[in-house]
Protein backbone atom coordinates (compact mmCIF):
# COMPACT_ATOMS: atom_id res chain seq x y z
CA UNK A 1 0.00 0.00 0.00
CA UNK A 2 2.98 2.39 1.25
CA UNK A 3 4.28 1.59 -2.39
CA UNK A 4 1.12 1.82 -4.18
CA UNK A 5 0.40 5.82 -2.54
CA UNK A 6 4.59 7.00 -3.19
CA UNK A 7 3.91 5.54 -6.77
CA UNK A 8 0.76 7.80 -7.13
CA UNK A 9 2.00 10.65 -5.43
CA UNK A 10 5.20 10.80 -8.52
CA UNK A 11 2.62 10.60 -10.41
CA UNK A 12 0.79 13.02 -9.04
CA UNK A 13 3.96 15.58 -8.99
CA UNK A 14 5.47 15.07 -12.66
CA UNK A 15 1.64 15.64 -13.93
CA UNK A 16 1.63 18.79 -11.61
CA UNK A 17 5.18 20.19 -13.33
CA UNK A 18 4.04 19.06 -16.76
CA UNK A 19 0.60 21.41 -16.18
CA UNK A 20 2.47 24.26 -14.91
CA UNK A 21 1.52 26.70 -16.95
CA UNK A 22 4.13 28.89 -18.45
CA UNK A 23 5.20 31.77 -20.92
CA UNK A 24 6.72 31.25 -24.14
CA UNK A 25 7.63 33.87 -26.78
CA UNK A 26 9.66 33.83 -30.18
CA UNK A 27 10.36 36.50 -32.35
CA UNK A 28 12.29 37.79 -35.34
CA UNK A 29 11.91 39.41 -38.75
CA UNK A 30 9.70 38.57 -41.60
CA UNK A 31 7.97 40.52 -44.40
CA UNK A 32 9.62 43.24 -44.50
CA UNK A 33 8.95 44.04 -40.66
CA UNK A 34 9.30 42.26 -37.12
CA UNK A 35 7.04 39.92 -35.38
CA UNK A 36 6.56 38.02 -31.97
CA UNK A 37 4.23 35.47 -30.39
CA UNK A 38 3.65 34.67 -26.94
CA UNK A 39 1.71 31.96 -25.96
CA UNK A 40 1.06 29.93 -22.32
CA UNK A 41 0.65 26.44 -22.35
CA UNK A 42 2.24 23.33 -19.88
CA UNK A 43 5.12 23.14 -22.30
CA UNK A 44 7.03 24.43 -25.30
CA UNK A 45 5.59 23.71 -28.93
CA UNK A 46 8.34 21.64 -30.28
CA UNK A 47 9.31 23.00 -34.27
CA UNK A 48 7.31 26.01 -33.90
CA UNK A 49 9.77 28.24 -34.94
CA UNK A 50 10.56 25.91 -38.43
CA UNK A 51 6.67 26.32 -38.95
CA UNK A 52 6.71 29.71 -38.99
CA UNK A 53 9.52 30.09 -41.16
CA UNK A 54 7.68 27.98 -43.58
CA UNK A 55 4.55 29.92 -43.38
CA UNK A 56 6.54 33.24 -44.39
CA UNK A 57 8.57 31.44 -46.67
CA UNK A 58 5.11 30.34 -48.31
CA UNK A 59 3.18 33.69 -47.98
CA UNK A 60 6.43 35.63 -49.94
CA UNK A 61 6.45 33.12 -52.96
CA UNK A 62 2.96 34.06 -52.88
CA UNK A 63 2.40 37.74 -52.36
CA UNK A 64 5.97 39.58 -52.17
CA UNK A 65 5.93 42.51 -54.72
CA UNK A 66 9.64 42.58 -53.41
CA UNK A 67 10.26 38.84 -54.90
CA UNK A 68 10.67 38.53 -58.76
CA UNK A 69 9.90 35.08 -58.81
CA UNK A 70 6.53 35.39 -55.81
CA UNK A 71 2.91 34.67 -57.58
CA UNK A 72 1.91 37.96 -57.34
CA UNK A 73 5.28 39.07 -59.18
CA UNK A 74 4.81 37.02 -62.27
CA UNK A 75 0.92 37.70 -62.71
CA UNK A 76 2.06 41.22 -62.34
CA UNK A 77 4.37 40.56 -65.38
CA UNK A 78 1.76 38.58 -67.14
CA UNK A 79 4.25 35.32 -66.45
CA UNK A 80 1.35 33.04 -64.63
CA UNK A 81 0.13 31.07 -67.21
CA UNK A 82 -4.16 30.45 -67.32
CA UNK A 83 -3.57 26.96 -65.50
CA UNK A 84 -1.05 28.06 -62.37
CA UNK A 85 -3.25 29.32 -59.44
CA UNK A 86 -2.34 29.92 -55.79
CA UNK A 87 -4.69 29.93 -53.32
CA UNK A 88 -3.21 32.84 -51.26
CA UNK A 89 -3.85 34.88 -53.99
CA UNK A 90 -7.04 34.38 -55.03
CA UNK A 91 -7.75 34.48 -50.96
CA UNK A 92 -6.48 37.86 -51.06
CA UNK A 93 -8.60 38.98 -54.18
CA UNK A 94 -12.20 37.78 -52.87
CA UNK A 95 -11.56 39.85 -49.42
CA UNK A 96 -9.56 42.41 -51.26
CA UNK A 97 -13.26 42.30 -53.29
CA UNK A 98 -15.72 41.67 -50.45
CA UNK A 99 -14.21 45.69 -49.15
CA UNK A 100 -13.99 47.19 -52.44
CA UNK A 101 -17.53 46.39 -52.59
CA UNK A 102 -18.57 47.84 -49.37
CA UNK A 103 -16.23 51.31 -49.39
CA UNK A 104 -17.33 52.08 -52.63
CA UNK A 105 -14.09 51.70 -54.52
CA UNK A 106 -12.06 53.34 -51.61
CA UNK A 107 -10.15 49.88 -50.95
CA UNK A 108 -8.26 48.84 -53.99
CA UNK A 109 -5.42 46.88 -54.91
CA UNK A 110 -4.81 47.52 -57.96
CA UNK A 111 -3.11 51.07 -57.02
CA UNK A 112 0.18 49.40 -57.78
CA UNK A 113 1.13 51.71 -60.57
CA UNK A 114 -0.12 55.06 -57.93
CA UNK A 115 2.27 53.95 -56.21
CA UNK A 116 5.15 53.47 -58.90
CA UNK A 117 4.16 56.91 -59.91
CA UNK A 118 4.46 58.58 -56.41
CA UNK A 119 7.81 56.67 -56.04
CA UNK A 120 6.72 54.18 -52.86
CA UNK A 121 7.12 50.90 -55.22
CA UNK A 122 10.21 50.79 -57.41
CA UNK A 123 10.96 47.09 -58.40
CA UNK A 124 10.09 47.40 -62.06
CA UNK A 125 7.47 46.52 -64.87
CA UNK A 126 5.08 49.32 -65.60
CA UNK A 127 6.04 52.79 -64.66
CA UNK A 128 3.40 55.12 -66.27
CA UNK A 129 4.80 58.01 -67.27
CA UNK A 130 1.54 60.17 -66.12
CA UNK A 131 -0.64 60.34 -62.99
CA UNK A 132 -3.68 60.20 -66.14
CA UNK A 133 -1.89 57.57 -67.05
CA UNK A 134 -1.72 55.91 -63.39
CA UNK A 135 -5.12 56.32 -62.37
CA UNK A 136 -6.50 54.41 -66.23
CA UNK A 137 -4.96 51.02 -64.84
CA UNK A 138 -6.89 51.73 -61.52
CA UNK A 139 -10.00 49.08 -61.00
CA UNK A 140 -10.31 46.15 -59.30
CA UNK A 141 -13.43 45.80 -61.65
CA UNK A 142 -11.17 45.51 -63.88
CA UNK A 143 -10.35 42.06 -62.80
CA UNK A 144 -12.57 38.69 -63.83
CA UNK A 145 -12.02 35.46 -61.87
CA UNK A 146 -12.28 32.71 -63.87
CA UNK A 147 -14.58 29.62 -63.16
CA UNK A 148 -10.48 27.58 -62.81
CA UNK A 149 -9.53 30.56 -60.51
CA UNK A 150 -7.24 32.14 -62.84
CA UNK A 151 -7.66 36.20 -62.17
CA UNK A 152 -7.83 37.59 -65.63
CA UNK A 153 -6.89 41.14 -66.58
CA UNK A 154 -8.92 42.97 -68.80
CA UNK A 155 -5.62 45.24 -69.63
CA UNK A 156 -1.96 43.56 -69.43
CA UNK A 157 -0.64 46.57 -68.16
CA UNK A 158 -2.99 46.00 -64.92
CA UNK A 159 -0.72 45.52 -61.69
CA UNK A 160 -1.90 44.42 -58.08
CA UNK A 161 -0.46 45.25 -54.57
CA UNK A 162 -1.73 43.03 -51.66
CA UNK A 163 0.60 45.20 -49.02
CA UNK A 164 -2.52 46.63 -47.48
CA UNK A 165 -4.25 43.23 -46.32
CA UNK A 166 -1.30 40.76 -46.79
CA UNK A 167 0.40 41.11 -43.25
CA UNK A 168 -3.45 40.75 -41.59
CA UNK A 169 -4.23 37.39 -43.47
CA UNK A 170 -0.30 36.23 -42.77
CA UNK A 171 -1.58 36.50 -39.14
CA UNK A 172 -4.84 35.01 -39.75
CA UNK A 173 -2.69 32.31 -40.80
CA UNK A 174 -0.54 32.25 -37.80
CA UNK A 175 -3.35 32.03 -35.43
CA UNK A 176 -5.01 28.72 -37.30
CA UNK A 177 -1.25 26.96 -37.02
CA UNK A 178 -1.18 27.78 -33.38
CA UNK A 179 -5.13 26.58 -33.06
CA UNK A 180 -4.53 23.64 -35.14
CA UNK A 181 -1.11 22.37 -32.60
CA UNK A 182 -3.28 22.78 -29.29
CA UNK A 183 -2.50 26.51 -28.04
CA UNK A 184 -5.63 28.48 -26.82
CA UNK A 185 -3.40 31.55 -25.42
CA UNK A 186 -1.84 33.34 -27.14
CA UNK A 187 -0.86 36.68 -29.07
CA UNK A 188 0.62 37.41 -32.33
CA UNK A 189 2.00 40.51 -34.10
CA UNK A 190 3.32 41.42 -37.15
CA UNK A 191 4.19 45.08 -38.42
CA UNK A 192 1.58 46.18 -35.56
CA UNK A 193 -1.44 43.98 -37.21
CA UNK A 194 -2.16 41.69 -33.72
CA UNK A 195 -4.13 39.09 -32.75
CA UNK A 196 -5.45 37.78 -29.24
CA UNK A 197 -6.16 34.57 -28.24
CA UNK A 198 -7.99 33.38 -24.78
CA UNK A 199 -6.60 35.16 -21.99
CA UNK A 200 -2.75 35.49 -19.60
CA UNK A 201 -3.03 33.29 -16.67
CA UNK A 202 -4.95 34.43 -13.41
CA UNK A 203 -7.86 35.08 -15.95
CA UNK A 204 -5.98 38.27 -17.47
CA UNK A 205 -6.91 40.00 -20.50
CA UNK A 206 -4.39 40.77 -23.17
CA UNK A 207 -3.62 44.16 -23.12
CA UNK A 208 -2.68 46.69 -26.03
CA UNK A 209 -1.88 49.79 -26.96
CA UNK A 210 -3.06 52.45 -29.53
CA UNK A 211 0.21 54.92 -31.04
CA UNK A 212 -0.90 58.65 -30.46
CA UNK A 213 -1.16 59.44 -33.67
CA UNK A 214 2.06 61.99 -33.86
CA UNK A 215 5.07 61.29 -36.37
CA UNK A 216 7.08 61.79 -32.88
CA UNK A 217 5.30 60.62 -30.13
CA UNK A 218 7.30 59.83 -28.05
CA UNK A 219 6.44 57.02 -26.68
CA UNK A 220 3.00 58.14 -25.56
CA UNK A 221 0.00 56.43 -26.50
CA UNK A 222 -3.96 57.59 -27.40
CA UNK A 223 -5.87 54.56 -25.61
CA UNK A 224 -4.95 51.00 -24.02
CA UNK A 225 -7.51 48.52 -24.39
CA UNK A 226 -8.21 44.87 -23.62
CA UNK A 227 -8.52 42.09 -26.23
CA UNK A 228 -9.58 38.65 -26.21
CA UNK A 229 -10.61 36.42 -29.09
CA UNK A 230 -10.35 39.39 -31.80
CA UNK A 231 -7.93 40.90 -34.26
CA UNK A 232 -6.63 44.61 -33.87
CA UNK A 233 -5.58 46.54 -36.83
CA UNK A 234 -4.52 50.10 -37.66
CA UNK A 235 -3.53 52.40 -40.53
CA UNK A 236 -2.51 55.95 -40.23
CA UNK A 237 -0.23 58.26 -42.48
CA UNK A 238 1.43 60.28 -39.43
CA UNK A 239 4.60 58.45 -39.82
CA UNK A 240 4.68 57.34 -43.51
CA UNK A 241 5.29 59.83 -46.08
CA UNK A 242 7.44 61.12 -48.55
CA UNK A 243 8.38 64.73 -50.16
CA UNK A 244 7.46 65.85 -53.84
CA UNK A 245 10.89 65.86 -56.23
CA UNK A 246 10.26 69.63 -55.72
CA UNK A 247 10.00 69.46 -52.07
CA UNK A 248 6.13 71.58 -52.32
CA UNK A 249 3.96 68.56 -51.44
CA UNK A 250 3.64 65.71 -49.09
CA UNK A 251 2.98 61.96 -50.49
CA UNK A 252 1.36 59.87 -47.97
CA UNK A 253 1.12 55.77 -48.71
CA UNK A 254 -2.57 55.92 -48.21
CA UNK A 255 -3.39 56.44 -51.86
CA UNK A 256 -7.18 57.72 -53.18
CA UNK A 257 -8.21 55.17 -55.56
CA UNK A 258 -10.92 57.57 -57.38
CA UNK A 259 -8.66 60.49 -57.48
CA UNK A 260 -5.02 58.82 -57.69
CA UNK A 261 -4.10 61.42 -55.47
CA UNK A 262 -1.65 60.50 -52.32
CA UNK A 263 -2.91 63.25 -50.11
CA UNK A 264 -3.90 62.64 -46.11
CA UNK A 265 -7.16 63.06 -45.47
CA UNK A 266 -8.83 64.57 -42.09
CA UNK A 267 -8.54 60.95 -40.31
CA UNK A 268 -4.62 60.23 -38.82
CA UNK A 269 -5.60 56.88 -37.85
CA UNK A 270 -7.98 54.55 -37.60
CA UNK A 271 -8.07 51.05 -35.62
CA UNK A 272 -10.27 48.34 -36.32
CA UNK A 273 -10.90 45.15 -34.21
CA UNK A 274 -12.88 41.96 -35.58
CA UNK A 275 -12.13 38.54 -35.75
CA UNK A 276 -10.10 38.42 -39.33
CA UNK A 277 -7.22 40.22 -39.04
CA UNK A 278 -6.77 40.78 -42.67
CA UNK A 279 -10.31 41.89 -42.84
CA UNK A 280 -9.51 44.88 -40.29
CA UNK A 281 -6.17 45.87 -42.05
CA UNK A 282 -8.62 46.28 -45.58
CA UNK A 283 -11.22 48.03 -43.43
CA UNK A 284 -9.17 50.43 -41.99
CA UNK A 285 -7.03 51.12 -45.12
CA UNK A 286 -10.40 52.13 -46.51
CA UNK A 287 -11.70 54.23 -43.78
CA UNK A 288 -8.49 56.05 -43.90
CA UNK A 289 -8.52 56.91 -47.55
CA UNK A 290 -12.07 57.85 -47.45
CA UNK A 291 -12.04 60.69 -44.87
CA UNK A 292 -14.36 61.20 -42.06
CA UNK A 293 -17.84 61.98 -43.72
CA UNK A 294 -17.79 59.41 -46.65
CA UNK A 295 -16.34 56.60 -44.06
CA UNK A 296 -19.82 57.02 -42.14
CA UNK A 297 -21.86 54.39 -43.95
CA UNK A 298 -18.79 51.83 -43.68
CA UNK A 299 -18.25 52.90 -40.12
CA UNK A 300 -21.81 52.17 -39.03
CA UNK A 301 -21.84 48.73 -40.81
CA UNK A 302 -19.27 47.53 -39.35
CA UNK A 303 -19.75 48.81 -35.68
CA UNK A 304 -23.81 46.80 -36.51
CA UNK A 305 -22.00 43.70 -37.13
CA UNK A 306 -20.34 44.04 -33.79
CA UNK A 307 -16.63 45.39 -34.40
CA UNK A 308 -15.31 48.16 -33.27
CA UNK A 309 -13.73 51.09 -34.87
CA UNK A 310 -11.24 53.37 -33.14
CA UNK A 311 -10.80 56.75 -35.10
CA UNK A 312 -8.09 59.61 -34.46
CA UNK A 313 -8.93 63.06 -36.21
Amino acid sequence: MKKLLSIVLMVVLFSCEENKIQKFQLSGRAQGTTFGVIYFGGKEEPGLNEDLANLFQEVDQSLSTYLPTSYISRWNRNEVNHGEIDTHFINMFQMSQQVFQESEAYFDPTVEPLSQFYGFEKRGGVSPISLDSARALVGLSKLILKENGFLQKSDSSIQINFNSIAQGYTVDLIKELLMAKGIQNFLIELGGEIYAQGKKPKNMPWKIAIDKAEENRNGEFSNKLDIENTAVATSGNYRKWKLSPDKTEKYVHTINPLTGKSQATDIQSVTILMPSCALADAYATAILAMGLDKSLKLRNSLKQKGYQVYLIE
